[in-house]
């Protein structure tokens, strides 16, 4: 029996038009045009594509000049980018602890958080939403708004979500992050997006992402130009921009199969011994389909790639991480609901490729491992 794999890159073949216009050397219209399809999208006024994730957030973090000693909140159930790009500018992460069900930020906590934090170095907070979807973004916002502090939304795993039927990213976030390649093995291409409404960002976004080359308005001669800070190259290429123009053009179409076969996880796994299915809104886009097994959650893995299903977790707790536990001296039993969460967690497969078929197969492996009292 062939292994069916946690993750298969959701496009194939990339549309012939795209990867025409990327090797016609046409590569910039392409680009251009994808930002502003991207932005329409998602009802924002500004768009800047990007290598990945990380080189976005990295922009996000230069285009609002975080100064060492700023201190940024985020959730300790992130992705360990996340505090990783904080620590690049020698500013500080707060983390927050997780909700018991959605494994997103605890709101409640995080308005203790923000409460305590008044000091002058708190300048911000970095949203990660996990799985597909959202917390309660009304009292989300309603609770960052009392604080005064910018907002990055980590949307990596939420591109093409709504809350309220309103798109994630064009909410009240200062920036949003979008990734084509969340899940980064044996990737052909990869490529994000930042969006925001303020022009002053996307400006500054795009000056930091070509090296903070400025080029002079009064010559027609393209090499005359000024550096003006310092900056990356974080292009996207137009190979990448053809294969994630790509999966943009089938979003809505991947998202809708997702969903397809979540459904048919929840109608059959739910009724299993040890296992609880997600608890989750009508908008859940499930990009992860994310399970808990209530005792030997590593090894009823285990049994599952015993029968050739690949599984994964998201995420480990930041402080179980050993630099970030022994940076900021956090113990074991600091964050008591990220900590009894990543002990239970259990990611299947999901993505729009996997027939009827696998599905099925993999139905029956969690069955079958539920139902086995040996692990």
């Amino acid at each position: 029996m062939s292994t069916i794999p946690f993750y298969k890159n959701p496009v194939e073949k990339i549309e012939g038009v795209h990867m025409t216009q990327a090797l016609s050397g046409d590569c910039q219209k392409l680009i251009t045009d994808f930002e502003k399809d991207f932005s329409k999208y998602i009802g924002v006024d500004h768009a800047v594509s990007t290598i990945n994730a990380s080189t976005a957030m990295h922009l996000a973090l230069c285009a609002v000049d975080i100064k060492r000693g700023d201190k940024i909140v985020c959730s300790i159930n992130a992705h360990p980018s996340i505090p990783s790009i904080i620590r690049q500018f020698d500013a500080e992460p707060i983390f927050v602890d997780i909700e018991e069900d959605t494994f997103n930020i605890d709101l409640e906590q995080l308005q203790e958080t923000l409460k305590e934090r008044k000091a002058k170095k708190l300048r911000g907070i970095i949203i990660s939403y996990i799985g597909g979807q959202t917390p309660d973004l009304d009292k989300l916002y309603q609770i960052i708004r009392k604080s005064k502090i910018f907002v990055i939304e980590d949307c990596t795993n939420t591109m093409g979500a709504t809350f309220n039927r309103q798109r994630i990213g064009s909410f009240n976030a200062d920036m949003s992050i979008f990734s084509f390649m969340p899940f980064r093995k044996d990737i052909p291409a990869q490529g994000a997006m930042l969006v925001t409404n303020d022009d002053d960002l996307h400006e500054r976004a795009i000056l930091m992402k070509n090296h903070a080359i400025k080029k002079d308005q009064n010559t027609i001669l393209s090499y005359v130009h000024d550096v003006v800070d310092i900056g990356c190259d974080y292009n996207m290429t137009g190979i990448d921009a053809a294969y994630c123009r790509t999966i943009f053009d089938h979003l809505d179409a991947d998202i809708k199969r997702r969903r397809e076969i979540a459904a048919k996880y929840n109608k059959t796994l739910g009724v299993l011994p040890h296992v609880i299915i997600p608890k989750a809104t009508e908008e859940h886009i499930y990009h992860s389909y994310i399970i808990k097994i209530d005792k030997n959650r590593d090894d009823f893995a285990k049994e599952m790639l015993k029968d050739s299903i690949e599984t994964d977790v998201h995420y480990m707790p930041i402080h179980m991480t050993k630099y970030y536990r022994e940076k900021y001296e956090m113990k074991i039993m600091d964050f008591p609901v990220a900590l009894r969460t990543y002990g239970t967690i259990l990611s299947l497969p999901v993505y729009p490729q996997l027939t009827d078929a696998e599905v099925d197969t993999i139905i029956e492996a969690v069955k079958k491992t539920a139902n086995n009292r040996q692990w």
